[in-house]
Parts: structure tokens; sequence; C-alpha cells
């Protein structure tokens, strides 16, 4: 059987309203305990299989980002170094069968040596605003009635 099919199988049980020990020997004679145990154990295993499938491919997005990262940082390098080099020679542009290059301008740009002379018209103001979990949780448990809010406990399933 499958887990869905003992799934429905306790339900349908429990839906006919019959005293717990017809209930148990029910499920004692076609084996429900056993099999919902081994359903259970292969579903664990295949979660244990699939979190580690993850936890590769994790692995493999970290090395694949930091070798993305380093041929990143090599392009840019050999761009300053064309870059240095055509102000050395005085050209600014070349241009071949494959490629142009150009040395070009870049929009003006704001540089400030020395942050004292602020003045505030030049200044943005910034605020935000964060929930303190928390304390909200503290004042909760302390008996604080808080509308809106109120801590409930769940529960999870450990698979170990």
């Amino acid at each position: 059987m499958k887990m869905y099919e003992l799934v429905g199988v306790f339900k349908e049980l429990e839906a006919m309203e019959i005293d717990s020990e017809t209930f148990q020997d029910t499920l004692d004679s076609i084996d429900w305990n056993e099999e919902f145990e081994q359903k259970a154990d292969s579903m664990a295993s295949l979660f244990k299989g699939l979190k580690y499938e993850a936890e590769a491919i994790k692995a493999e997005e970290k090395a694949l980002a930091e070798r993305r990262k380093a041929i990143e940082n090599k392009a840019d390098k050999l761009k300053r170094f064309m870059f240095d080099t055509f102000k050395l020679v005085n050209k600014d542009k070349v241009e071949t069968a494959r490629n142009k290059l150009v040395l070009r301008k870049n929009p003006p740009a704001i540089e400030l040596a020395n942050i004292d002379w602020y003045n505030d018209d030049y200044m943005e103001k910034i605020e935000t605003v964060k929930l303190d979990k928390a304390k909200l949780k503290e004042d909760l448990k302390a008996g604080i009635e808080i509308e809106g809010a109120r801590l409930v406990q769940g529960e999870r399933l450990d698979i170990k």
C-alpha cells in the first residue's frame, strides 16, 4: 500500500466510529502499523537524499559563483590594463574587423574629499522602521495583551 492509501484506511476507520479496541484490531489485521512505519522510513530516506542533493547543488553554486567572480575580476583587470595602455600611448580609438575600442568621457560625477563641510541641504534623511519581534515575543510571554499579535506554538517533523 502507498502512504496515501494507508492514511485513507485510517480515516475510513475513524469515520466508522468504532470502539478503540476494534479500531486497533482492524489496523493490526492488515499490518497497518508495520506498513506505515516502512513507508515513513522510506519517505524519511527520500527526504534525506533530497536534502543532501540540495546541499551538493548549493556547494556547486558557491564554487561556480567564486569561479564567475574570479573570471569577472580577470576581465576587469584586462580592461583597466587596456585603458591604461590607451592613455599611455595617446590612443583614443582602435577599430578592427572584430572589435571597436574607444576612449570616452564619463558623465560628470561628484568627488568628495572632506565630509566635514557637508551642509544639511545636501543630506537626505533615510529612516527605517523594523518590527522588534524579540521584544514583542518577550512581552507576549510576560502576559501583555497586544492587539493583532499572539503567541502560537507550531509543530514540526524532525528527520535525523
